[in-house]
This record gives structure tokens, sequence and C-alpha cells, in this order.
């Protein structure tokens, strides 16, 4: 690959799993129902948008 990577997905969510349709065209993604993390500073974001849903993105491109 050449160039400077393409930022994708822009929206605030948390990412919590990845499922490959069996079309190996399909993307499953699951969101967190909330923004707050486990780790030591319990960061994250009060924002969400699309907190506890499962996403579907399709790859249109050529192979």
């Amino acid at each position: 690959m050449v160039g400077e990577p393409v930022r994708q997905f822009q929206p605030s969510n948390r990412y919590r799993d990845l499922a490959i349709g069996t079309d190996r065209r399909t993307f499953y993604v699951i969101t967190d129902p909330s923004g707050i993390t486990s780790g030591p500073t319990d960061l994250g974001t009060t924002v969400l948008d699309n907190p506890g849903a499962i996403l579907e993105f399709k790859y249109t491109g050529s192979h």
C-alpha cells in the first residue's frame, strides 16, 4: 500500500467486537452501551453515536 492512511469511521463509539458475513463483504460491528472504561483512570466519553448497537458495513469496492 502506498500513501497515508484514510480514516473511515468518524463516529464517537466504543467498538466491542467484529463479525464478518459469509459473503466476506459485510462487516458487523458491536458497540458498547456506555463510554466508560474499566482502566485505572476510568476515562471515556459520555456521548456515543450508537450505544449498544450492531452496525452493518458493506464493502463496495473491487477485490
